[in-house]
């Protein structure tokens, strides 16, 4: 029987946005979701304490990081995560230290929930980790 932090599947979500809790769990993924009622700095904390206890990154959890433009960071935030190992991987680590650092110093990233842009915030994180979801679902 698994430990009460250990899951049973291969992935797991943390995750703020809601709409994006409700698809990942209504499209049947084999993966946990970890509701964060919080801020995104509060959902890139939960990551980095998984990622303490072993857990690895997958894929990059800022959307249109390319673009280099901290003002595109997204209020809403779902990272994928692989269940943990026995070992600390440090390029995970590296990366959520990195991108809580663009976070909390972006006055920018934090915004009313009022605002007019809630809507296409969670749609641009449910849309990016469905499509992550769905690739390595189908591998």
């Amino acid at each position: 029987m698994p430990k009460p932090d250990e899951s049973t599947t291969p992935f797991r979500v943390v995750t703020n946005n809601p709409v994006t809790a409700d698809a990942i769990k209504g499209m049947g993924f084999n993966c946990d979701v970890k509701w964060v009622a919080s801020s995104a700095v509060e959902v890139l904390t939960a990551v980095r304490i998984a990622i303490q206890k072993g857990a690895k990154l997958i894929g990059s959890p800022l959307v249109g990081e390319f673009d280099g433009n901290p003002t595109a960071l997204n209020p809403y935030i779902s990272v994928l995560l692989s269940t943990p190992s026995d070992a600390l991987d440090f390029p995970s680590m590296k990366k959520v230290e990195h991108i809580l650092k663009l976070y909390r110093n972006n006055a920018k990233a934090r915004f009313a929930a009022h605002d007019s842009s809630v809507e296409y915030f969670q749609f641009v994180d449910m849309n990016t980790i469905l499509t992550t979801l769905a690739a390595i679902s189908s591998k």
